[in-house]
């Protein structure tokens, strides 16, 4: 009896946690016949890509807690600084970023700025194998 209630009560918890993430249930779209998962939802390039990735890659490369690792190009950051100041953004770019130090601050299209035209300035900086 007790582990069947505590199979019960895990299954709750684990249900709760669902619903307090925004999980409810199947997807009602998979009953329709024509409806495929893979390929009826777009994704959103600006946020999971340049905002997700490039985040997450400034964290990995600049924040002080990964200072000692293989990776991290913390030590760089006025070279790259310094060059990416000197790149000449296309008219057409909507936010030129702001100083590399400031990365954590970063909207999505300054993230993509840096990726598309500075990309070069953490190539150099990063070792070989991380490049």
């Amino acid at each position: 009896f007790m582990k069947i209630y505590a199979q019960e009560r895990f299954k709750d918890t684990n249900e709760m946690r669902d619903r307090l993430r925004g999980h409810i249930g199947p997807c009602s779209l998979r009953d329709l016949t024509y409806f495929d998962v893979g390929t009826s939802f777009l994704s959103d390039s600006l946020h999971n890509v340049y905002h997700g990735v490039m985040k997450r890659l400034f964290r990995l490369w600049f924040d002080k807690k990964y200072r000692t690792q293989p990776w991290s190009i913390r030590s760089k950051l006025k070279v790259i600084s310094r060059f990416l100041t000197e790149v000449k953004y296309p008219s057409t770019s909507t936010r030129i970023p702001r100083h590399i130090e400031k990365y954590e601050k970063y909207k999505a299209n300054e993230e993509r700025s840096v990726l598309l035209f500075g990309f070069s300035a953490f190539c150099s900086a990063l070792p070989l194998k991380y490049a």
